[in-house]
């Protein structure tokens, strides 16, 4: 795991997911990761905005806020987001065609892994692929986050 592991994060993302999402092994593994790293960001940026007095610190005050209000609402929408978009995607895994259920994963990891643009998104998922590595937002994720998390609920 990343060195930068923020410790009272993984307890809050851990009761989070457990609450909205209580089981994700039935989801593909890149999809389980991106969940987790989704709450355990929202988990941080919550617990950092709670403490009194806090500032972002990393650089230029203004420049930092900056990057802290755009981080935390895209988490924040991203948390909002995420159960209603893992429900349908479940029930469309026995009543859609087959090739739905693979369609709306890649969807959501563009959406909330890649984090492509609107109007990316509006193409098809060959037309996408390149893009994933062209985004101007890199991927920010913690390997194997999930089964950490599940491993250490036990």
């Amino acid at each position: 795991m990343a060195t930068n592991i923020n410790r009272t994060a993984l307890p809050l993302a851990r009761e989070l997911i457990g609450r909205d999402l209580p089981d994700l092994d039935d989801l593909p593994p890149e999809l389980q990761n991106t969940i987790a790293n989704i709450y355990y960001n929202f988990a941080t940026t919550f617990l950092a905005a709670a403490q009194k007095d806090w500032v972002p610190t990393k650089g230029g005050q203004l420049a930092d806020l900056k990057d802290f209000v755009s981080e935390s609402s895209f988490y924040q929408a991203a948390f909002e987001a995420l159960p209603q978009s893992i429900y349908a995607l479940r029930k469309m895994r026995n009543q859609d065609p087959p090739w739905l259920y693979d369609y709306t994963v890649t969807y959501i990891l563009d959406l909330f892994k890649y984090r492509l643009p609107q109007w990316a998104m509006k193409l098809p998922p060959i037309l996408r692929a390149p893009l994933r590595f062209l985004s101007d937002a890199p991927v920010k994720e913690i390997p194997n986050l999930y089964k950490f998390l599940r491993r250490d609920r036990a």
